[in-house]
């Protein structure tokens, strides 16, 4: 649902909206106009403590509600409508045809979205990001990547330093021995190559 509101400098402009309104299927809309002239021909004051409560009563938001009341009672016509999401363009189509006024609700801020490639989960959900560090995990925990840049993954050589944990983390080997199991169960090795565990 949208609620959709337009003020007009005068009463015959906000009917023929509302009518139109109407007309269209819109049953969900509120006419709001200025008391009319009392018997000496002048106007009657109207209280603007009573046309923001039926404004509330009719779902307008109050801190909108107190300026368009302020407005109406100064003489002005409010048109509102709650149109459902596919029919909020038509309605406000309709009302904006009638010559509305400026109201003194500020509009909301739009902000322009641009889809971000490099970060494309936050893009996708809008969500801004938490940290702009490349390395989060390394960032919080204090250890360093052990793999750094671009890794290929189809040709990998082999590593620099084959004992990259233990050498992070400030540890000694638990064994220098290449084949641990197999030599704890005295089996034979399936295959002898070193470069088997990189490629």
């Amino acid at each position: 649902m949208q609620t959709i509101s337009r003020l007009y400098a005068n009463k015959e402009s906000a009917h023929k909206a509302w009518n139109e309104l109407k007309n269209k299927g819109f049953s969900d809309s509120y006419l709001f106009a200025p008391p009319a002239a009392g018997e000496d021909g002048g106007p009657v004051a109207a209280s603007t403590g009573a046309i923001l409560d039926e404004m509330v009563n009719a779902y307008i938001l109050k801190s909108h509600a107190a300026i368009y009341a302020r407005r109406v009672s100064q003489g002005a016509s409010l048109v509102t409508v709650h149109a459902p999401f596919s029919g909020g363009l038509k309605a406000t189509s309709i009302l904006d045809r009638h010559g509305p006024i400026d109201s003194g609700v500020p509009e909301p801020a739009s902000s322009t979205f641009l889809y971000d490639e490099t970060v494309p989960f936050s893009s996708a959900f809008r969500m801004p990001l938490l940290t702009k560090c490349a390395h989060p995990f390394e960032a919080i925990v204090g250890v360093p990547s052990l793999i750094t840049g671009n890794v290929a993954y189809r040709a990998r050589s082999t590593p620099v330093n084959p004992t990259p944990l233990s050498s992070a983390l400030g540890l000694p080997l638990l064994s220098r021995n290449p084949a641990p199991f197999s030599s704890l169960f005295k089996l034979p090795l399936l295959i002898e190559s070193r470069t088997l565990l990189y490629r």
